[in-house]
């Protein structure tokens, strides 16, 4: 079966208390045997209270949420074809 690529590019302003994200590191090493006790799934606005360098720890969870709960935002491009396996 062919691939369906989807080709866009865009901006949109996310709602702080609608947009999800999750933590894809662990503030510890698995050696050093602390625990990371930071939450698995945060909002928006909890990701704005984060320092810089924790922020790279978390990834967004659903760009598609994100584009349909977002406030604003625009398209320049959605291209869709179809790609041989």
């Amino acid at each position: 079966m062919n691939d369906i690529v989807i080709e866009f590019s865009g901006q949109i302003v996310a709602s702080p208390y609608k947009t999800k994200f999750f933590k894809v590191d662990s503030l510890y090493s698995e050696d050093s045997g602390k625990q990371d006790t930071r939450p698995e799934i945060i909002n928006g606005k909890q990701w704005l209270e984060l320092d810089e360098s924790e922020r790279s720890d978390y990834i967004l969870d659903n760009v598609i949420a994100a584009l349909r709960d977002s406030v604003d935002g625009d398209y320049s491009i959605i291209d869709i074809e179809e790609r041989e396996n």
